[in-house]
């Protein structure tokens, strides 16, 4: 039975993706996590076959820890830190809120299953705090 949290660090998945992202050099894991966010846009068919909605947001939120808003998503979880991107630019933002907005927005597959209000409530405001950070950049 796999963890699934309502932070973008939370799950399984969002951790097996951050080990994966943090064996590779800085410079080459911003060019994976880049191409997971085109591949969203370009291919939200995609999704749950190729790729996941928590491995997007963990995505997602490694951009939004790149910016001066958003160092702390990585304070409580050291999976992440050792997966932080080196610099986060404008462009990488956008397209991180873009991705953001087809995963986590209003109806996106991340907020779909969660059992309990409170659970569907956190996860909302996950998705609304990466959200506010990468607005601020974008």
């Amino acid at each position: 039975m796999g963890t699934w949290g309502t932070g973008p660090f939370g799950s399984d998945g969002a951790c097996d993706a951050l080990a994966g992202w943090a064996r590779r050099p800085p410079d080459e894991r911003q060019r994976e996590i880049q191409r997971l966010l085109i591949r969203v846009l370009d291919e939200p068919a995609a999704m749950s076959v190729d790729y996941f909605p928590d491995e997007v947001v963990a995505a997602v939120a490694l951009v939004a820890a790149a910016t001066p808003a958003g160092g702390h998503l990585l304070d409580a979880v050291p999976e992440a830190s050792a997966a932080a991107l080196p610099t986060s630019t404008s462009a990488l933002a956008a397209v991180a809120l873009d991705a953001l907005a087809v995963v986590g927005g209003p109806d996106g597959p991340w907020h779909q299953g969660w059992s309990t209000t409170a659970d569907q409530v956190a996860a909302r405001q996950t998705t609304d705090e990466l959200e506010s950070i990468l607005r601020a950049v974008r």
